[in-house]
């Protein structure tokens, strides 16, 4: 995904419409924030966000920062993790979710 900010943007605007038509995304950075998106409009069903993509996201992050520190501490985790009930239970209600949405 390639990153452009407002100024870039205006300067290459033909180039990234070419880019989106190609299957591309492009955010838009003001101020180091992401304030926008170029998406092509078939792929833009895809970055529907529901409140469980948001928790499914932030659980991915603690789970990957979790990662981190065990390669870094050679350490091992303990637990079972989530059961496979529950991780179910989340990818269903994403997909419901998206599917409201539509």
């Amino acid at each position: 995904m390639t990153r452009l900010n407002i100024s870039q943007l205006r300067q290459n605007l033909r180039e990234a419409v070419e880019q989106v038509k190609a299957g591309e995304e492009i955010e838009v950075v003001q101020n180091g924030v992401v304030v926008a998106a170029l998406v092509h409009p078939e792929r833009l069903r895809s970055r529907v966000v529901t409140p469980n993509t948001v928790a499914v996201n932030a659980l991915s992050a603690q789970l990957e920062a979790a990662r981190n520190r065990v390669r870094q501490n050679g350490l091992r985790l303990s637990g079972e993790g989530i059961r496979p009930e529950r991780a179910e239970e989340l990818v269903q209600d994403v997909d419901r979710q998206r599917n409201e949405s539509e």
